[in-house]
């Protein structure tokens, strides 16, 4: 009678540890959706990317020298990331969901860690959408994991053929690169109905930022223009 207890525990332990094993190997990625978007969807030329390829060093991380070519690589973490002969797209920001065959959800944040070597290693991928090479305009990037390759998300990015605009300051209403009594007076003819402004122009008049453009923000630039 105990051999036979015996047999059937053993069976019994043997289907046990198979159903496990067939538990984690059926739990495969079965879709990708991006839930928030890179912070960074523009890229310039000579800032964000340039033409070349980065030939990275196998001795210092983060080291990478330039090799001249048509070919448009990043200047984020250059000669890094699963492509390191291209740099990386700026991915900080990302967010996506991953959903399971068995039905479970997984949130992950893009983040980034270094391998053993000290080069750094993203644990969400992207490449260009088909495996093609990045050109100025607009670009789909596909997002997947490196479980499951054939599963992605996609979201465009924009290359752009010229430098990045130069930022305009708060309080410059007329673009002139100054910020005085002109600008002033601008916020008060807005605030008397003689003017409109631009949704941008409302951004820079809005000096105190309490989403109001009136006579306050034109004595904070007339303050700003004595100093």
């Amino acid at each position: 009678m105990k051999k036979v207890i015996s047999v059937i525990l053993a069976i019994a332990m043997i289907f046990s540890i198979c159903g496990l094993y067939s538990s984690a190997a059926g739990k495969k990625i079965q879709s990708i959706k991006i839930v928030t978007k890179p912070t960074k969807v523009d890229f310039y030329k000579d800032t964000d990317w340039i033409y070349g390829l980065w030939d990275p060093s196998e001795t210092v991380p983060g080291k990478a020298d330039l090799v001249s070519s048509t070919r448009i690589s990043f200047t984020y973490n250059p000669g890094g990331g699963i492509y390191p002969e291209r740099g990386m797209v700026d991915m900080r920001g990302l967010k996506i969901e991953v959903v399971y065959t068995d039905g479970t959800k997984e949130t992950m944040t893009y983040s980034e860690s270094k391998s053993k070597t000290g080069f750094p290693v993203a644990n969400i991928l992207v490449s260009p959408k088909g495996g093609k090479d990045y050109f100025i305009g607009t670009n789909t990037m596909e997002v997947y994991l490196k479980a499951d390759t054939s599963k992605y998300d996609s979201y465009d990015i924009v290359i752009h053929g010229g430098s990045a605009p130069a930022q305009t300051k708060q309080g410059d209403l007329n673009s002139d690169k100054k910020v005085n009594s002109t600008d002033a007076l601008m916020i008060q003819q807005y605030a008397v109905g003689i003017l409109t402004f631009s949704a941008d122009q409302l951004k820079l008049a809005d000096m105190n930022g309490d989403k109001k453009v009136n006579s306050t923000d034109a004595l904070l630039i007339l303050q700003s223009a004595v100093k």
